[in-house]
């Protein structure tokens, strides 16, 4: 079990995961790819930069989230052309526009769910089934929003990526 954080302990945070709604898989840029269109999906939480995103507030419960491998915000592949995000995959831009809603669906627990939602089309991020063949990662598209569906349900962490000393890498 990870230690879950609030939404304003998460934006406070040097850096944070996002976890899925089994908290096994983390929001993850593929590859630590940094060019655009890079996609985003879920991958094994491992405390990767690639899973480690800063939430900067641009109005009450309103963010942009920023990838701390890269510098690209999160948005959808849609979003720079006005497409409809309907089942539009989640994807790493820089300079995008896009602001997510972050909503908490469970007012008497502050670490959550949360449910991500797009501020203008209303469509909210969806965290599909694990392939069975290939366990460890799935996408994350955009989807309407469905209050029962636990899919779209996320969680906040701190990243505490893992540490090393240099010594450990001198050879004696």
């Amino acid at each position: 079990m990870v230690n879950l954080l609030s939404l304003a302990a998460a934006t406070a945070a040097a850096s944070i995961s996002i976890l899925d709604h089994t908290q096994l898989y983390a929001v993850d840029l593929a590859n630590t790819g940094c060019k655009d269109y890079t996609p985003v999906g879920q991958f094994q939480f491992h405390r990767t930069t690639a899973e480690g995103w800063n939430l900067h507030a641009v109005a009450p419960g309103q963010f942009q989230i920023e990838n701390i491998a890269c510098g690209n915000l999160l948005t959808y592949a849609g979003s720079v052309t006005g497409t409809v995000p309907e089942r539009s995959q989640l994807v790493d831009i820089a300079g995008s526009n896009t602001v997510w809603n972050i909503t908490s669906t469970n007012a008497t627990n502050p670490t959550g769910p949360f449910r991500f939602i797009e501020s203008v089309s209303g469509r909210v991020w969806n965290g599909w089934a694990n392939d069975p063949i290939d366990n460890t990662s799935s996408p994350i598209t955009m989807e309407r929003n469905r209050a029962a569906d636990s899919r779209q349900l996320f969680y906040f962490t701190q990243l505490l990526l893992p540490s090393f000393s240099y010594d450990s890498f001198c050879l004696m």
